[in-house]
């Protein structure tokens, strides 16, 4: 008699057969074939529960294109800029801000922090500064990579998430990819880090006479894979534009499950104990839920996240 055990990790709940062959040195018999059926259940049932943070603790990057077209919209972020930094200020936020541009990883000017004695003046100088004589070929994700491997990396404090958003009139040229830079901000700020964009429309770019621009590819791309927000340069109206972003940048959207390949049809979630049925989505590549950006939980807030995973039935 020969006895062994086999893992079965099921994956629906439809059962399993395998099939496989034992071999011996039995003159009539030296090779049998038989088989093991898995049964597949759900089971492990768990609810995970958060407070929405009441306190924000930010690390902010802003990667600005400085080529020849992008005069007006840097314009458009100075003249907006207090609309953000009210907005952001209001969660009394513990932060620092830094901004680079689309052909150099250097920080223009110096960081911004929760410390600085007029950090909306400070912010408009920066973005005056920055300028349009930069390259025509804007390399955004590749700037803000080469950041973190220097002075951005150096700015990051272990209990802080960080931001990145994105602002330009093209596409990224670079060599660097979505997947890129999110394989080392993970590996920096593993579930810590969320992209922004405030780009031309994908896939057509787009057109609001005198503000034109083309489509935003790879900062798009990055974006989706952490499903969070980008929004159109085209926009006039950019101060409710940057007002949603710093409202995004201090509340939690992004609630991660502790185990993997949940059963998607089984999560339910509960806000202040009320089962809420909309307003968010199950993130497969995140393993994540994710709120839309109007449906989020207030600071203070109870979120609770139940949901079942697939599991093995009895021997």
């Amino acid at each position: 008699r020969l006895a062994f055990f086999t893992n079965y990790v099921p994956l629906d709940i439809q059962d399993d057969t395998t099939t496989f062959d034992v071999k011996s040195n039995d003159p009539l018999r030296p090779s049998l074939v038989t088989s093991a059926i898995g049964a597949a259940v759900l089971s492990n049932e768990q609810i995970q529960s958060w407070v929405q943070t009441e306190q924000i603790i930010v690390d902010i990057v802003w990667i600005v294109d400085n080529s020849g077209s992008m005069l007006k919209y840097q314009n458009l972020l100075g003249q907006n800029m207090d609309i953000f930094m009210n907005m952001f200020m209001s969660y009394s936020p513990n932060f620092q801000m830094a901004f680079i541009t689309t052909d150099s990883p250097r920080f223009v000017g110096h960081t911004i922090s929760s410390s600085s004695t007029d950090p909306t003046g400070e912010a408009v100088d920066i973005i005056s500064a920055i300028g349009i004589r930069g390259s025509g070929m804007e390399k955004g994700l590749d700037m803000f990579l080469n950041c973190l491997n220097g002075e951005c990396g150096n700015m990051l404090r272990p209990d802080a998430t960080l931001i990145a958003i994105f602002m330009s009139d093209e596409q990224n040229w670079g060599q660097v990819n979505a997947t890129d830079v999110s394989t080392l901000a993970n590996s920096l700020k593993p579930g810590m880090f969320i992209p922004y964009a405030i780009i031309g429309d994908v896939p057509g770019g787009c057109a609001a006479p005198p503000l034109y621009a083309q489509a935003g590819h790879g900062y798009y791309d990055l974006v989706q894979l952490y499903s969070s927000q980008w929004w159109s340069i085209c926009d006039n109206d950019w101060g409710n534009q940057l007002e949603e972003l710093a409202q995004n940048i201090s509340t939690s959207t992004v609630f991660e499950l502790d185990s993997p390949d949940p059963h998607v049809d089984t999560i339910r979630v509960w806000v202040n104990g009320q089962l809420v049925g909309f307003g968010w989505e199950y993130n497969e590549e995140l393993n994540a839920v994710v709120f839309d950006v109007d449906e989020v939980p207030e600071p203070g807030d109870t979120i609770e996240i139940g949901y079942s995973t697939w599991g093995c039935g009895e021997e």
